[in-house]
């Protein structure tokens, strides 16, 4: 299965932000989410080998999956952020206020989540805030729930972001984040409307996204076609050696009695004769079929 990166969603910069502008926004990334699952569902180890057709009942039907796509995003992550970013300022008390905030919000995982999300989706978000105490936050989040419309002009910059889920009453809720204001959203039967608006503490969007290339592609998602050939390959190998471990033992020119079988199930000796000419017609072997393991190791 493959699905295309997205699109950078643009809007007009002097265009009113309405709710039906937030609405027609909202079902263009709803469109991405199926993309966004296959991903992460990816990093997880849930293939497309899971989804191949069943084969019959008497066949040997492996189902391996080699998780390359989360070796390549944990090995990356880990020589890009494996060391934490050093923070540093001439002036004293700026920089007590920095540690200040870098423990305040456990920032050295943050970093780490960003950049995982970002290797694994092709982009993330991180999400300011203020807590009851009024002192800032930031959150990561996934782009499954979340999007980010940039203005139609040459710098495109972040105009506006939303964030939306389905709450345990199957109603919609979410924020729309602007340039200076936090609108509360909120819908039923497809029916948006807009609620509380509380101002921005700073005159600046409170959402950030990090993305690694401009097409916000998936650290793996040039290879998962090579991925999925490896996991149905080596499930092949599994399924032969699984065959060639239950092979039919074959007796030809002699008819042999259920008691004979059970002893040489048991005791895995042997000693069929037959009398005078029929000796020669009595030929014992397993029933093979011809071995490709050479040709499948060239092709893994």
């Amino acid at each position: 299965m493959k699905y295309k990166p997205p699109k950078l969603m643009t809007f007009p910069k002097d265009e009113p932000i309405t709710v039906e502008v937030v609405n027609k926004f909202m079902e263009k990334h709803k469109l991405e989410v199926a993309r966004y699952e296959y991903l992460k569902n990816m990093y997880r180890g849930f293939m497309d080998i899971d989804d191949e057709p069943k084969k019959d009942s008497w066949k040997p039907d492996n189902r391996l999956a080699v998780n390359f796509t989360k070796y390549i995003v944990d090995t990356f992550t880990g020589y890009f952020n494996g060391i934490p970013v050093k923070k540093t300022h001439s002036d004293k008390e700026i920089l007590s206020k920095l540690q200040e905030f870098d423990n305040l919000n456990d920032m050295e995982d943050e970093e780490s989540e960003l950049a995982k999300m970002a290797c694994i989706y092709g982009r993330a978000f991180e999400l300011l805030y203020q807590d009851e105490e009024t002192k800032t936050n930031v959150i990561y989040n996934t782009p499954e729930n979340m999007f980010m419309v940039y203005d139609d002009t040459i710098k495109q910059e972040p105009l506006f972001a939303v964030r939306y889920g389905i709450d345990d009453d199957k109603k919609l809720q979410g924020e729309v984040y602007t340039l200076l204001q936090t609108i509360k959203i909120s819908g039923e039967n497809d029916e948006l409307s807009f609620g509380e608006i509380t101002y921005n503490p700073y005159s600046d969007l409170p959402v950030v996204e990090f993305y690694f290339n401009e097409e916000r592609m998936s650290i793996f998602e040039s290879v998962i076609s090579l991925v999925n050939a490896f996991n149905k390959a080596i499930s092949e190998k599994a399924n032969d050696v699984d065959y060639f471990s239950d092979q039919y033992l074959a007796f030809l020119g002699a008819e042999v009695e259920e008691e004979d079988l059970k002893n040489i199930r048991s005791n895995r000796v042997i000693n069929y004769y037959g009398e005078g000419s029929e000796a020669k017609n009595v030929d014992v072997k397993f029933l093979e079929k011809p071995d490709s393991d050479s040709q499948t190791e060239n092709l893994l």
